[in-house]
């Protein structure tokens, strides 16, 4: 079993039947973010963690970055577009994860600006600087 399949499984077991089903990992991508917009557009936020996950494990430095491009750009352009919500759905372990990634895929002014926004939400981060 491939191994966009395989992580896709582990994170979304109710949809086994058709993850089984898809014929490559655009597929199950094109599934999962269609799911994903789905459950936001209803309110049910329990399908954002296991899908920024498996997006974040798309951007991950490991060979899927580099053999699944479509996903990993889409994937971090999810990234910038939920980074204020993002905190509620993803940790900083994640996040350091998918970073290598973001910071490809996005560019690096995009990507600074993603991660402020990101981590501004995050316990810890430090919002003001003294002079």
């Amino acid at each position: 079993m491939s191994t966009w399949r395989a992580k896709a499984l582990e994170l979304f077991p109710q949809l086994r039947e058709s993850l089984l089903q898809a014929n490559d990992y655009q597929a199950v991508w094109h599934d999962l973010h269609r799911e994903f917009r789905n459950a936001i557009a209803a309110g049910r936020d329990g399908f954002a963690t296991p899908f920024f996950k498996y997006a974040a494990w798309t951007l991950g430095p490991s060979p899927q970055t580099r053999t699944m491009p479509e996903v990993s750009q889409a994937a971090a352009e999810l990234f910038y577009e939920f980074a204020d919500e993002l905190h509620r759905w993803i940790d900083r372990h994640d996040f350091m994860h998918a970073q290598k990634g973001l910071r490809y895929y996005l560019g690096e002014s995009r990507y600074a600006e993603f991660e402020h926004r990101f981590l501004e939400h995050t316990d810890g981060y430090i919002k003001k600087r003294n002079s």
